[in-house]
C-alpha cells in the first residue's frame, strides 16, 4: 500500500503538466543577403525575429507576442542595439487577418495605425494609413517640382 502512495506521489506531477510543444526556430536567406531568423517559443507565447546583415551584425528585432492560436496581437520593434523604436497592437478578423494596426512610441504616446480591407482570400485589396491625430494619409503622394528647378534628365 506505502509503495502504492509512493507511485501515485510521483506520478501525480505528470498527470498534472501542460504540454507546451517545442520551440521553432526558422532562418530564411533574403534577396539583399541578409538572414531572417524567426523563434518560436510556445511557452512564452512569443515569436522573436531578428535580421541580421551579411557581415554579421544585428539589423534589428521584432519580439511578437502571440495568442493561443499563434497569431501575433502585439510587438515590440528594436534597433540593432536592442532600443525600442516603436511599439505596435494587431485587431484580427475572425478569419485571423490583420485588419489594423496601431502604433505607439516606445513611452506609449500614439502614432497613427494602418487599415486593411480584403475582398476575398488572405490578400489585402486595400491599405491605409492615418496619423496621430486620425488624418489619413495619402499613399504616393508625388513630390512637388519647384519653379526655377531645372530637370537633370532633359538636355539643354
Amino acid at each position: 500500500m506505502k509503495a502504492l502512495l509512493v507511485l501515485l506521489l510521483l506520478a501525480a506531477p505528470l498527470a498534472c503538466a501542460e504540454e507546451y510543444g517545442a520551440i521553432k526556430a526558422t532562418t530564411k536567406l533574403r534577396g539583399d543577403g541578409s538572414t531572417s531568423t524567426t523563434i518560436l517559443d510556445p511557452e512564452k507565447k512569443t515569436a522573436e525575429e531578428t535580421i541580421t546583415l551579411p557581415g554579421g551584425k544585428v539589423q534589428r528585432k521584432v519580439t511578437y507576442f502571440m495568442d493561443d492560436r499563434n497569431f501575433a496581437y502585439g510587438a515590440i520593434f528594436y534597433d540593432g542595439a536592442g532600443n525600442i523604436i516603436y511599439k505596435a497592437g494587431y485587431k484580427r478578423d475572425e478569419r485571423g487577418r490583420v485588419t489594423e494596426s496601431s502604433f505607439t512610441s516606445k513611452d506609449g504616446r500614439y502614432l497613427g495605425k494602418r487599415v486593411f480591407q480584403y475582398t476575398s482570400g488572405d490578400q489585402a485589396s486595400l491599405v491605409e494609413d492615418y496619423d496621430a491625430a486620425g488624418k489619413l494619409i495619402p499613399a504616393n503622394v508625388p513630390k512637388p517640382v519647384g519653379p526655377g528647378i531645372p530637370d537633370k534628365k532633359k538636355k539643354r
